[in-house]
């Protein structure tokens, strides 16, 4: 499945929101249309409820997309694969975010076993660990950055 096919099969956030904002709509000002089925009681019961799961719900989302973003950082650190490749490992990795895939091709090139490696031999290892962790932080920042705006 192709990226584009990914955006039209999970739908736009505008047609979502609209949607939701549609719902509420009908469930706050619909009451002549469904006179026994939303009553006052009711009405409070499902908006206790909808906020509820969201509030409780939004947590497990975010952490979802940090940790999968961390998950495909830390594989691209430790497969160590060419440049090149990584798009096209990343490609095959359907089932993560666009954002993750994102991260798996910015850290890859960046931080890696061999380039830890090299960085140890050459300027030491007080350089290299001081020096890899500091650039993975800060391309999985780039990665949530853009792919939060872009993605």
């Amino acid at each position: 499945m192709t990226d584009t096919a990914e955006k039209k099969a999970s739908g736009s956030p505008i047609a979502f929101t609209a949607t939701l904002v549609l719902l509420v709509g009908l469930a706050l000002f619909g009451r002549r249309i469904f006179t026994g089925v939303f009553t006052g009681d009711g009405i409070r019961t499902w908006a206790t409820m909808f906020v509820g799961v969201t509030i409780q719900a939004m947590p497990f989302l975010v952490l979802g997309v940090l940790l999968s973003v961390l998950i495909l950082g830390l594989l691209a650190v430790l497969l160590a694969i060419c440049s090149e490749a990584d798009a096209f490992v990343a490609a095959s990795l359907t089932q993560f975010s666009l954002t993750a895939r994102l991260a798996f091709m910015v850290v890859g090139p960046i931080v890696d076993v061999k380039l830890i490696a090299l960085q140890t031999g050459t300027f030491g290892p007080r350089f290299a660990v001081r020096f890899a962790p500091a650039t993975f932080v800060i391309a999985i920042l780039a990665s949530l950055v853009v792919g939060w705006r872009l993605l």
